[in-house]
């Protein structure tokens, strides 16, 4: 990637601290869904068009370059990087960068325009427009589509581009949405995955009794309610095995029923529950007709 006998890590290192907006030249840029500003377009040598075109694929080599000059901090750091507490450990070396100014972020973003507007060829990440006074400058950049917005969903920090606000928003974790089950309620993109699968009350369940329906756990009462004297026959048949007849099975359902004057049957929501119920009502009903 070099270009007259200088090294991407060079030219990167001399202009990184130069970069800004030029007096007479629009360029705002999108490194994926980041926006940077940008001061130049990329001007292309011999050597650099042999290059990939995608500056995403030079990029990947400009950093395989550099990391095979870096071998021991690159495998220090990798150590704790495949660690179980590396999201953990990221997060304190950033914050750390900060606090300390050792890197700090408008740095990082100098760097990144200078990066870009080497290696987006084609400019399409970066705003290539060029203007001959500062009034007509001025005024682009008001409308540019690379300009750089800030996300409008509290909690979230992210700065795109105009042109990837969309793409931006539609995968957001920090935007708020209607449960994707209809439950009415609303949280963060963030939360969807464990609301669903833990406390949404729309969430479906099986029956806990063995028979063949599917429903929202917020209907688990009204099931139970409608289908006692199924759930009782599967029960009583498990109970008692050969000691009634199908028949005898269901007249016993419907006299235990007829028992449950405090209606503990319809409650009980789990088999456990429902055969102490049932072994209850049972002896309740033996000591009544001795």
């Amino acid at each position: 990637m070099a270009r007259g006998g200088e090294t991407a890590l060079g030219r990167v290192g001399a202009m990184g601290r130069g970069a800004r907006w030029g007096g007479d030249e629009c360029a705002r840029a999108s490194i994926g869904s980041a926006a940077v500003p940008i001061c130049a377009t990329a001007r292309a040598s011999d050597q650099e068009n042999e290059m990939p075109e995608d500056p995403f694929e030079i990029v990947s080599i400009f950093m395989d370059d550099f990391s095979s000059t870096k071998r021991n901090i690159i495998g220090h750091v990798s150590g704790w990087l495949m660690s179980d507490s590396r999201e953990d450990k990221i997060d304190d070396f950033v914050q750390e960068m900060e606090m300390t100014r050792f890197w700090p972020l408008e740095r990082r973003e100098v760097i990144a325009e200078v990066l870009l507007k080497n290696v987006d060829l084609k400019t399409k990440y970066h705003c290539p427009e060029k203007y001959e006074n500062e009034e007509r400058l001025a005024d682009h950049k008001a409308q540019c589509s690379f300009r750089p917005v800030t996300c409008p969903n509290d909690g979230c920090r992210a700065k795109v581009s105009v042109r990837c606000m969309q793409d931006h928003d539609s995968a957001c974790l920090f935007k708020i949405l209607t449960c994707e089950q209809n439950c009415e309620k609303r949280l963060l993109r963030r939360d969807m995955d464990r609301h669903c699968v833990t406390v949404c009350p729309m969430r479906p369940m099986k029956c806990p009794f063995g028979c063949d329906s599917s429903f929202p756990e917020r209907n688990l009462e009204q099931h139970c309610s409608e289908f006692l004297q199924a759930h009782l026959h599967k029960l009583l048949k498990a109970i008692h095995k050969k000691g009634f007849t199908d028949e005898g099975l269901k007249d016993h359902a419907l006299l235990l029923e007829k028992h449950d004057n405090d209606g503990k049957l319809a409650k009980s929501r789990d088999v456990r529950s429902l055969t102490n119920v049932v072994k209850n009502l049972e002896a309740k009903i033996k000591d009544d007709s001795s």
